[in-house]
């Protein structure tokens, strides 16, 4: 896909939330159900103190919430999303968590440091058209993006 294709995909999803988030928001305060089991393996594949999470698409953040109120371990988190909205409402919301503003389609290899959960939840039905620099081609599918980008740390994708 070329690169203009993929800017013009992009700038279409970034521009119905910059329209819509104040609303949006409203309507993701809650987990999804599918957490419990994530949270299950998490605990079950860590022993450490800390786990590190990078939240691919975070939203106002309501993972990090998530995490911090039903887990037993230290988050260490980073949020990214491309919606200003979305990314003050969660630095206002949760100042022990970091959040940037990220095209999370095409500067994902700006994330320098590895994690040891990467999530990424309500963000691949964005992709059908859209391949991602920076990772293998037969991860482009919507299931394909979670589970290739699970494959890269060392918590394997949860539905």
């Amino acid at each position: 896909m070329d690169m203009e294709k993929i800017k013009r995909v992009t700038e279409d999803v970034a521009n119905f939330y910059n329209n819509h988030a104040e609303e949006f928001s409203k309507t993701r305060q809650n987990p999804w159900p599918g957490w419990d089991k994530c949270l299950e393996y998490i605990k079950n594949s860590f022993s450490q103190d800390v786990v590190s999470v990078l939240d691919i698409g975070c939203g106002n953040g309501r993972f990090y919430k998530y995490l911090t109120d039903f887990s037993d371990f230290l988050v260490y988190y980073l949020g990214l999303d491309n919606n200003d909205y979305m990314v003050l409402e969660a630095v206002l919301k949760y100042q022990l968590a970091e959040f940037k503003n990220l095209n999370v389609f095409l500067d994902l290899d700006k994330v320098e440091k590895q994690y040891d959960v990467v999530s990424v939840f309500g963000l691949t039905h964005h992709l059908h058209q859209v391949q991602m620099p920076g990772l293998h081609p037969e991860y482009h599918s919507s299931p394909g993006l979670a589970r290739g980008v699970a494959q890269q740390s060392k918590v394997m994708a949860c539905r």
